[in-house]
């Protein structure tokens, strides 16, 4: 956010109108993407909200296990 406060307050400070109008466009640009990124759902607490829940419901852990043809290591 401070990136674009800085946009903004160079956009007003300049004497030059396209520079201004270019500012403002990134500050907009970067502003969107910020909010953006804050409303997507975090994705990956999604899927642990659903193992959790699934865990509680067939009483199955979450703790890694080698699979049934794994060698053992020397």
């Amino acid at each position: 956010m401070r990136q674009v406060t800085s946009l903004l307050k160079f956009a007003k400070e300049t004497t030059n109108p396209q520079l201004a109008a270019v500012l403002i466009e990134k500050a907009a640009d970067l502003k969107s993407q910020v909010d953006e990124s804050s409303t997507t759902p975090d994705l990956l607490s999604n899927v642990n909200d659903k193992s959790d829940e699934t865990c509680r419901a067939t009483g199955a852990t979450m703790t890694p296990q080698a699979p049934d043809d794994a060698q053992p290591e020397r």
